[in-house]
């Protein structure tokens, strides 16, 4: 149920949230577009509630626009209500609003987990069609240290404990957490300043969840010297940490990978092996997301595998799977290829869409949908240009095939490989090798004020 904000303790240094400080900690975000249309996250609460209401001024300076995206998960009877009841406060401020509906089953292992990629999900194909390139969402300081002491239970190395990114790169959208350093204490009190009240979520107070009972620890951490301040910059140390270890393994691809239009990767085995462990292991796992149309890396225990088994000195080849790839040594060469029991089947693709998260199709003049499959170990009769290229067998197994008007089964053209064939050359459809996640990405170290140490 809604409840009103309170205000500020009687003596205490907690004070709003500026506009001008606000307008302070975008500028340090990038780059904004002239007459820019943003989205920010809102489910109601006083943190994302408070980023909305900043944003609208923010926005209203600049000559820009602002959506906020309300998601109702439907996991609770009242979420539908208290969706409109978001939307009707913001509505009452001029800001425009979108309810995603979720619809999610209400017996789910990990409910949590499983709501929150599905509302990232939801805001980023809306961000997607609606072409809004910045995604605001508004975790703050607490929500930094607790990510970090739950990645520390999980034994995380680097990455974990460097916490969320200020920035996250998607492929058409960008995620930006501008709040990082800043308490929750200030952002109720920017609400009780707006005199807005928030909604008060009860799954974030029941202790079923890991993360609800690591934050009712956290009190107990901070007599010890823990505090949420310290442990925010301890998160921006190990993310400056990670940029450096990123940084390094993006050059070592720059001079040992080859990225090519089919879709695979090849790595020379001398200059990566040389490299120290953990570039190396780092660098094949970029590779790995890249080729394999992944968000997230693959789990490090199968990762460290992988790694020891490629780096044993043995003449023979080597072939292992890892996050839908195969991974496959021979001689001086690594091959990083899709894995093809993993790629869709048959699946409908609008052209100027993307398929398995790796190829983006396009078909002049046509607006049907296409149906696409790996090509498996089926033989078509211009694959001998493939072969002619020395292509790998394995990397043949994972191309994508289109079903055409006549019922034949064809590959569509890659644009950028330079096989002639005049049966390809007759197809209209192109297929660019242009995956979820490209092999660098934006720099997650940025200078964040917190409120106290």
């Amino acid at each position: 149920m809604p409840e009103d904000a309170p205000q500020t303790e009687s003596g205490t240094a907690i004070t709003a949230l500026s506009d001008d400080e606000f307008a302070t900690l975008l500028s340090k975000v990038g780059l904004f577009e002239r007459n820019t249309h943003v989205a920010v996250g809102c489910s109601g609460g006083p943190d994302s509630l408070a980023l909305t209401l900043l944003l609208a001024n923010w926005v209203a300076r600049r000559n820009g626009h602002l959506t906020a995206l309300i998601v109702d998960h439907g996991l609770r009877p009242e979420s539908t209500d208290e969706a409109e009841q978001v939307k009707k406060w913001l509505v009452q401020r001029s800001v425009d609003c979108k309810i995603l509906s979720a619809d999610l089953p209400l017996a789910l292992s990990s409910i949590q987990e499983t709501a929150r990629v599905t509302r990232y999900d939801l805001m980023g194909k809306w961000c997607s069609t609606e072409g809004v390139l910045h995604l605001f969402i508004g975790h703050h300081s607490e929500d930094q240290a607790e990510t970090l002491l739950l990645n520390l239970t999980r034994g995380s190395g680097v990455d974990g404990l460097a916490g969320m990114a200020v920035i996250s790169e998607r492929p058409q959208y960008r995620i930006l957490r501008p709040l990082l350093g800043i308490s929750k204490e200030r952002l109720v009190c920017t609400l009780a300043e707006y005199g807005q009240k928030f909604i008060k979520d009860p799954s974030n107070e029941s202790r079923k969840f890991k993360r609800v009972r690591i934050r009712e620890a956290m009190s107990g951490l901070a007599r010890e010297g823990a505090t949420v301040g310290r442990l925010t910059i301890t998160a921006q140390r190990m993310s400056h940490a990670r940029n450096v270890i990123e940084d390094s393994s993006i050059h070592l691809l720059a001079g040992a990978a080859g990225i090519y239009p089919e879709g695979y990767a090849r790595l020379d085995f001398v200059r990566w092996s040389a490299a120290p462990a953990e570039i190396s292991r780092r660098s094949l796992a970029r590779l790995v997301m890249c080729v394999g149309g992944k968000v997230y890396t693959p789990r490090s225990k199968r990762l460290m595998r992988c790694y020891d088994a490629l780096t044993e000195r043995s003449k023979t080849p080597i072939a292992r799977t890892l996050g839908g790839c195969r991974v496959i040594k021979r001689g001086s060469s690594i091959y990083i290829c899709r894995e093809v029991p993993r790629v869709s089947n048959f699946t409908e693709v609008l052209p100027n869409q993307r398929w398995d998260g790796r190829f983006f199709f396009s078909k002049l003049g046509a607006k049907e949908p296409l149906k696409v499959q790996s090509l498996g170990t089926k033989s078509l009769e211009f694959l001998q240009g493939y072969r002619a290229a020395r292509i790998p067998a394995a990397v043949r197994y994972a191309l994508p095939t289109i079903v055409g008007l006549d019922g034949r089964v064809f590959v569509p053209h890659f644009i950028g490989v330079g096989i002639q064939d005049d049966v390809a050359n007759r197809f209209t459809v192109g297929a660019v090798f242009q995956p979820l996640r490209p092999l660098s990405r934006a720099p997650f170290g940025l200078e964040i004020a917190t409120d106290s140490l």
